[in-house]
């Protein structure tokens, strides 16, 4: 190995010690958790080395377009540092809250797709076929999204790392980043040591999500009918008031800038009452 790579690894080691030195452990042992969770394969301790690196890397660079801009006083430099931290900002965020985003992601998605996992559970169930090969069956099914890669992950502690398949599914149920998939693979391993009904237990717990689905369903026409009066009252009627308001005083003062600023203002509040109530509709 040629000397100046040597140096350099010797380098970023120097500095990866360095940086490793403040973070604290408790934040460590946090990340470690999260990033099990939510399937990183990263170590925590080497992904917060990379992420506070990235932090100091940018606050210097910041720092940097501010002097630059105090001394040049150009209103290009000032675009520039405001750009320069709104970028970092954003950045920094994300790098430190990637892990939880992820986590939360899963959650999401497991809950919105359980009852078509509880459905399929319960049919192979209804069919004889044993706990094991269920659970491989549902990790193959790819519609069922993050259920399936969790699924998929009680087979490689089964496979990939020796465990029988109930301590696959004692293990899954704690690092599972979903509680609904955890109560699943729980509820599982409970019947199979107890001897009890597996199909009694899944059709159980597809019955308690059907009826979850239709109160979340009840709730959003509620909620759709209350953003659709909220959207009349304030999208509609407000603007045109405020808008024949405007045109009035405008043409009486002949003031232009009241009458856009009173367009803006329909638009904008059109725009985001018609946002809200898109993205009701759509979760109904």
């Amino acid at each position: 190995m040629p000397d100046h790579m040597i140096k350099s690894a010797n380098i970023k080691t120097a500095v990866d010690s360095s940086v490793s030195r403040i973070i604290p452990r408790s934040t460590v042992k946090k990340y470690e958790d999260l990033m099990v969770r939510a399937r990183m394969n990263a170590g925590a301790l080497t992904y917060l080395i990379s992420a506070y690196e990235y932090a100091i890397s940018g606050a210097v660079i910041v720092i940097l377009a501010g002097v630059l801009s105090y001394v040049f006083a150009h209103s290009i430099w000032i675009i520039i540092l405001s750009i320069s931290f709104l970028i970092y900002a954003v950045a920094l965020y994300y790098l430190f809250t990637l892990p939880e985003i992820r986590v939360k992601s899963i959650k999401s998605n497991i809950e919105h797709v359980m009852p078509d996992a509880l459905a399929v559970a319960y049919g192979l169930s209804l069919s004889g076929v044993p706990a094991d090969t269920m659970i491989s069956e549902l990790a193959g099914i790819k519609e069922l999204g993050e259920f399936a890669k969790e699924s998929q992950r009680v087979n490689s502690f089964m496979y990939a790392m020796g465990y029988d398949f109930l301590s696959a599914l004692e293990r899954s149920e704690k690092v599972s980043a979903s509680p609904d998939f955890s109560r699943f693979v729980a509820g599982i391993r409970l019947s199979i040591i107890l001897n009890s009904d597996l199909t009694a237990f899944l059709r159980d717990r597809l019955d308690y999500y059907v009826r979850v689905q239709e109160n979340k369903s009840k709730l959003s026409l509620d909620s759709l009918g209350l953003a659709a009066e909220s959207y009349v009252a304030v999208a509609i009627a407000f603007p045109i008031l405020l808008y024949l308001t405007g045109s009035i005083i405008s043409i009486k003062n002949s003031s232009v800038l009241f009458f856009v600023l009173s367009m803006m203002v329909l638009v904008v509040s059109a725009a985001v009452m018609g946002y809200f109530t898109e993205r009701i509709r759509r979760e109904v």
